[in-house]
């Protein structure tokens, strides 16, 4: 069977292959029970091959099997004769170089059921002849390429199927030779894989130290978070706080600086209370001067007033003897004389008397306003030596603070004590008091 050659093969030239491949066709098969053609999708091998016959004339060979079905064989040879009859037959108006090239464009186009080119394969009643009708759908119109294959039987068929086995023998062999590697592979990969399992243990131990170390480093990485949070939290705390600081550090030194202008007024308010205070003495030693000279003039005057009273006692008790005629003598020469002497003197001495009377009481009423006025100068200037002293203590705390500066926390003014008259000297105006001056 070896030495056998095929029939087919017998050319001047060798063939020339065209196209080699599986196409899936429509095979109608003829029916044992009755007329009809049962419908099947099939896969058939398709060879479209160029050669020379003996005497010089060219042939395409078209030759259909299928690899399920060593039976199933059908070729036939076209010459240019036989094309000519059958491209009258169904109108074909492709030249016959030109025409295999053709069936393996449309067959290369052709994908899917959905395609315009069809295949079909026809058997015959005595499955002799298949039919392989090519049809090619444009638009609406359809062209037709049916050509007649003959069953391939003797002699043929069994180089066909020797040609196959050896095709199956190399592919054996192959198939053989991709097993001992396939085997050799095999071992190999077991290997690795005896490598990977030990591999993928330790991986696996490996893999849940990491997955602790993981779980541990998240639950770190969540407190780093959170510390963190809590630490941005505080920092912008101390951000806020800072700001707060240098606000109040800045409403400080505004403060600072009024209470300096504040030091200042009340350094001037103060030289004026100390000059005024100073007019008030010298006018309270003034007005001393005058209650002490007023009383030295009242004594003096109640002194006259006593003596006058006497002087005018004993006039009336003169005049009171001369009326009852007690002093009537031979020494008084002149009675109406002296009456009108003594009655002068009367009314010289009662006109005194009204006169110091007056004196008096006006002079008491002045000692009684200098007293009153001398007590509300003494109570003034004991109000403006406590506002004095109050004033230079509150100079001096503005001057310490300027000196050293503020040590009150952030947010906290310095406090300004405010006392009885402070508010006043604060305000720029001068208490009522210290407008008092003795008349």
């Amino acid at each position: 069977m070896a030495s056998l050659k095929c029939p087919m093969a017998v050319t001047s030239d060798g063939p020339s292959q065209l196209f080699v491949g599986s196409l899936p066709v429509t095979l109608l098969q003829p029916n044992k029970n009755g007329p009809e053609y049962m419908s099947t999708v099939a896969e058939v091998a398709l060879k479209i091959a160029e050669r020379r016959l003996d005497n010089g004339e060219k042939e395409y060979r078209m030759e259909i099997s299928r690899p399920d079905d060593f039976e199933f064989l059908y070729a036939e040879g076209i010459t240019r004769a036989k094309y000519q009859t059958l491209a009258k037959t169904w109108n074909l108006n492709v030249d016959f170089d030109d025409f295999p090239a053709r069936i393996v464009r449309l067959l290369r186009e052709r994908t899917g059921s959905a395609s315009p080119v069809q295949l079909t394969c026809t058997l015959s009643q005595d499955l002799s002849i298949c039919t392989f009708e090519v049809v090619h759908v444009i638009d609406m119109y359809t062209v037709r390429m049916p050509i007649e294959l003959r069953a391939v039987r003797d002699k043929d068929l069994l180089c066909h199927i020797i040609n196959n086995m050896r095709s199956l023998q190399k592919q054996l062999c192959k198939v053989k030779t991709e097993k001992k590697q396939v085997e050799s592979e095999r071992d190999e990969l077991k290997c690795m894989v005896d490598d990977l399992k030990e591999f993928r243990s330790k991986a696996e131990q490996r893999m849940a130290e990491l997955e602790q170390r993981l779980k541990d480093a998240e639950k770190r990485a969540a407190d780093e978070t959170l510390r963190r949070e809590e630490f941005e939290q505080d920092l912008q705390l101390e951000r806020d706080e800072r700001d707060s600081a240098l606000g109040t550090i800045e409403h400080l030194k505004d403060e600072l600086a009024e209470a300096e202008k504040k030091a200042r007024e009340l350094e001037e308010e103060l030289d004026q209370c100390e000059e005024e205070c100073e007019e008030l003495e010298e006018k309270l030693r003034d007005s001393e001067l005058s209650c002490s000279r007023l009383r030295g003039d009242k004594e003096k005057l109640v002194i006259a007033l006593d003596k006058a009273k006497k002087d005018l006692s004993k006039a009336n008790h003169v005049i009171s003897k001369y009326l009852k005629g007690e002093l009537r003598s031979p020494s008084d020469r002149s009675l109406d004389e002296r009456k009108d002497e003594l009655a002068a003197d009367l009314k010289v001495k009662e006109s005194l008397i009204d006169e110091m009377t007056a004196s008096i009481a006006d002079y008491k009423k002045k000692v009684d306003d200098l007293t009153k006025e001398n007590k509300e100068l003494q109570e003034t200037l004991q109000v403006m030596e406590v506002e004095r002293s109050r004033s230079a203590r509150v100079i001096e705390m503005y001057r310490n603070q300027s000196r050293i500066g503020p040590t009150y926390p952030a947010g906290i003014s310095p406090p300004i004590f405010h006392g009885p008259g402070t508010t006043t000297l604060l305000s720029g105006r001068t208490s009522p008091l210290l407008g008092c001056a003795p008349t």
